[in-house]
């Protein structure tokens, strides 16, 4: 029963590690059970879906699911400032359409798409497993689902965004603060390929720093960010983020407004 966020802080304190943990979560986590401490941090990794990663100062650094969805852009630029070639991957190395999860009290669930884009009958079986010990034994679908949904995801892939930061010292900021689950934006990529116009949207996983005494190149790993774009509500008014979800009307339409020209006297 504990959240995810209380028992990773928790199990830092009895062992005395540094942990910074950036936002919060509200997964309620299973049983602890006699393993190691790492598969300890692991399981709670799993249950929020967010993070956990060595951090820039000592110890380590936890950062929930809710960092990540939705997040605005840490770092914008324009596919011509990076590395060239910059060119997707087509393969199918994170393709996953039919996911099983078990839980630690042992439920299971299989969720898998039939008959998407990605979909079994369209590709064959692209099979995955994740295990997550987590309190409510019902929530074990939605993390099959998920997976699902990580691994059906519609076009190229972007392992790696790389810049010399010799040629855009603009961006060190940015740059030097990056850390996995960020937003990264590649905009105008027409401008160095034949991709379309269209922003690409990647999600950050890991940031590699290479320096002489004459060169800085800064390499972003990098995953699709679209699966991170979650529907919210709209506000009552103001709000125009793309991303929003609005109610539709129950039934009701709107009347034509004639205006016509009446006839003279």
């Amino acid at each position: 029963g504990e959240e995810v966020d209380f028992r990773m802080a928790r199990l830092a304190e009895e062992q005395n590690i540094d942990l910074v943990q950036v936002g919060v979560s509200g997964v309620s986590m299973g049983p602890q059970r006699p393993l190691p401490l790492v598969t300890l941090f692991r399981e709670g990794e799993t249950a929020d879906q967010g993070v956990l990663f060595d951090g820039a100062g000592p110890g380590l650094r936890f950062i929930t699911r809710d960092q990540r969805e939705n997040a605005a852009a840490a770092l914008a630029t324009p596919a011509a400032d990076l590395v060239q070639p910059f060119e997707p991957a087509d393969d199918d190395q994170r393709d996953r359409n039919r996911v099983v999860a078990k839980s630690a009290k042992g439920a299971q669930a299989i969720y898998e798409d039939t008959d998407g884009p990605k979909g079994t009958g369209m590709i064959g079986i692209y099979d995955g497993s994740v295990d997550p010990n987590v309190s409510d034994s019902t929530e074990v679908v939605q993390y099959a689902a998920w997976g699902v949904h990580l691994g059906t995801v519609e076009g190229y892939r972007f392992p790696a965004i790389t810049l010399n930061m010799r040629a855009v010292p603009a961006q060190k900021s940015a740059v030097v603060l990056l850390e996995p689950s960020k937003r990264l934006v590649v905009t105008a990529p027409n401008t160095v390929s034949s991709l379309p116009s269209e922003d690409i949207g990647l999600l950050c996983e890991g940031t590699v720093h290479s320096l002489t005494p004459y060169e800085w190149t800064f390499t972003a790993k990098a995953s699709p960010f679209g699966p991170w774009v979650i529907g919210t509500a709209a506000d009552t008014a103001g709000d125009t983020d793309a991303d929003v979800l609005r109610a539709d009307t129950d039934g009701s339409t709107l009347t034509p407004l004639l205006i016509g020209v009446g006839a003279a006297a």
